[in-house]
């Protein structure tokens, strides 16, 4: 992965990313979130849900915009939270 754009062509439904960093919440490190809808890729929204609480409860997520995305390896990216302060490292694991 190199672009944002990348990174939602991956994001289709039933992907799943783990959180391997989140600053504001640290509680948040190691769940992951499975995407139930990815919308369109020039969208700048995304549904999941995440195995945090237990109840399936879906989420809507913002992805950043591409100026703000650092590219750790293939499968690993990070973006500072809105509201900051803050950083969310995120992994694909399929």
């Amino acid at each position: 992965m190199k672009t944002l754009a990348d990174i939602k062509r991956r994001a289709v439904a039933g992907t799943r990313l783990e959180v391997i960093e989140q600053t504001k919440r640290p509680a948040l490190i190691g769940t992951v979130r499975t995407i139930t809808d990815s919308r369109t890729p020039s969208s700048s929204l995304y549904e999941f849900t995440s195995d945090h609480n237990g109840n399936g409860e879906t989420y809507i997520g913002t992805w950043p915009k591409a100026s703000t995305v650092t590219f750790i390896d293939a499968d690993t990216f990070e973006y500072p939270l809105k509201p900051g302060p803050g950083t969310i490292r995120l992994r694909f694991l399929n």
